[in-house]
């Protein structure tokens, strides 16, 4: 069954942008990015892990949906800084930078552990970002499926992505 944004990809937007303006604190409206990725984009999994904001190498919270929390996402350091734009993460190799963290080592690789834990052909990863500081990353996939993200995903993801960063933003007050 195909994902609701392809089916209505009008009224699921609409819908979307809706619940990020009726956000009124970052929590809310993470929790409607994550959400959405997973019940209108067509995400099986989808894993988000948030920063502290005194020190943005330890992760203060997760969120998990469509998958057990595992153990791969618990505290790790993290490091954003090198990367500003989601990225498809294959297995053993990327296939644009990738930032440092829990999900990747630092040459861009997944993760073993990570790998292990949650049997991931490939993924988008991305990093979020409140102005120019780091405040989490976000990270999803089409499950333990041979099928990878394809390149509607990658589009899809980057129109959620986009609508939640400036939604980020708006509420600390940048935009």
């Amino acid at each position: 069954m195909p994902a609701p944004v392809r089916v209505y990809p009008f009224e699921t937007l609409q819908a979307f942008q809706d619940s990020l303006r009726d956000a009124r604190d970052l929590n809310n409206l993470l929790g409607a990015f994550v959400q959405s990725l997973h019940r209108d984009a067509g995400f099986r999994r989808v894993g988000l892990a948030l920063l502290n904001p005194s020190d943005s190498d330890q992760p203060v919270g997760r969120l998990v949906v469509g998958s057990a929390p595992h153990r791969s996402l618990s505290p790790c350091s993290i490091r954003l800084a090198e990367s500003r734009t989601p990225a498809l993460s294959e297995r053993a190799q990327t296939a644009r930078s990738t930032p440092h963290s829990e999900f990747c080592k630092p040459a861009g690789e997944m993760n073993q552990e990570f790998v292990d834990r949650w049997k991931s052909a490939s993924a988008i990863l991305a990093p979020l970002r409140v102005g120019g500081r780091p405040i989490g990353l976000i990270y999803c996939d089409r499950g333990t499926r041979p099928h990878p993200p394809s390149p509607q995903d990658y589009m899809t993801f980057q129109l959620f992505f986009t609508a939640t960063t400036i939604g980020m933003n708006r509420l600390a007050g940048v935009l």
